[in-house]
């Protein structure tokens, strides 16, 4: 895969290692780190690329709590994008009107498919208590229009008890390889 890695079909990243395998009547499990040298003969196999990344985060209704302050965090390729406090809190409701880019940020990938999932979060100080995750290909549209969707509550922080509760966000984003021309 490092000489061809266009051709891996899910591969996502480099990851060096090395196991040794003998017979023992006392096994160790250990973790090394690995030499320099070899880190260094890797980096050619790391070739960034610029992608344009434009976002906005629209408002949030049906929040989990009334008149709490959110925010939202974009994972969108490996770069984190997140919302200031929103310009408006009243209810369940927030409203950030906030955009990032556009912007070309250097990244890993060989094309846009490959970035994986996009992930949003609302974040409760920094906790992030609900989330929607999304292919990347539903933002390849150099056209995107604001989408709206229905929250999920994380079931590792158990913050938000009641799916029904976890909110609908709205926002926007496109990824390309090329310069966009945002409306």
């Amino acid at each position: 895969m490092n000489a061809n890695p266009e051709i891996a079909s899910n591969w996502k990243g480099r990851v060096l290692v090395q196991t040794e395998c003998y017979e023992t009547k006392k096994p160790i499990a250990k973790v090394e780190m690995i030499d320099e040298k070899r880190i260094d003969d890797s980096r050619e196999f790391l070739k960034t690329k610029p992608y344009q990344i434009i976002a906005e985060v629209g408002q949030g209704v049906a929040l989990p709590e009334k008149n709490k302050k959110y925010k939202v965090k974009l994972l969108i390729g490996g770069m984190e994008f997140k919302t200031d406090d929103p310009k408006v809190a009243k209810s369940n409701y927030n409203r950030w009107n906030q955009r990032f880019g556009p912007e070309f940020h250097d990244l890993p990938y060989t094309s846009v498919k490959d970035f994986g999932d996009v992930i949003i979060l609302l974040m409760d100080d920094d906790r992030p208590i609900c989330y929607y995750k999304s292919p990347i290909t539903e933002f390849m549209k150099a056209d995107a229009e604001y989408k709206w969707v229905q929250l999920i509550p994380d079931p590792v922080v158990k913050s938000v008890k009641d799916p029904n509760n976890a909110g609908l966000l709205s926002f926007k984003i496109t990824v390309s390889e090329h310069e966009i021309n945002p409306k």
